[in-house]
């Protein structure tokens, strides 16, 4: 399922409250040992799936739309298989996502709005175009980065209550 750059205009749900902003900050949550190694801050590749950023997108939380409770509240709901369990919260605002391109300027991914009736945070990142996988493999470790760099500069994953603090 292609998305494209221009689907970030239009609410994707019917659920939304309009199209994410660029400086809005996005979450990801993370989960161990999947995304991240046992008291590791950098993530893994698996923290963003090829096929998810392909097919059905990577989920993320619009933090200006969602609140401690309910942030928790969708993390348990990850957790359902057995030995995983919440390692933390990767945060970044979206225009790093947005801000990588290829070498003729084409933006990689796009961000939308895909609000759940249960969840109006919920949003997803995809590929905004058609790329072949060591491509995909090579911008899915740009955007890796960019929520790297943010992880680096505070020092670890995010706990709930440092996201939402005053």
């Amino acid at each position: 399922m292609t998305k494209s750059v221009d689907d970030e205009q239009v609410s994707q749900s019917e659920f939304s409250c309009g199209p994410i902003q660029d400086r809005e900050d996005i979450i990801r949550i993370i989960v161990y040992p999947h995304h991240v190694e046992k008291g590791d801050t950098v993530l893994q590749a698996a923290a963003f799936q090829r096929t998810q950023l392909t097919n059905r997108g990577a989920s993320i939380e619009r933090k200006a739309l969602t609140n401690p409770r309910k942030l928790t509240h969708s993390s348990h709901k990850l957790i359902t298989k057995e030995n995983r369990s919440i390692a933390g919260y990767a945060l970044v605002e979206c225009s790093s996502v947005r801000a990588i391109i290829d070498e003729i300027g084409d933006r990689i991914f796009c961000v939308l709005d895909t609000a759940l009736e249960c969840n109006p945070a919920h949003g997803d990142i995809f590929f905004a175009k058609e790329l072949p996988k060591p491509k995909q493999i090579k911008y899915r470790k740009d955007m890796i980065d960019a929520f790297n760099k943010r992880l680096a500069f505070h020092g670890s994953l995010y706990a709930v209550e440092e996201i939402f603090a005053p």
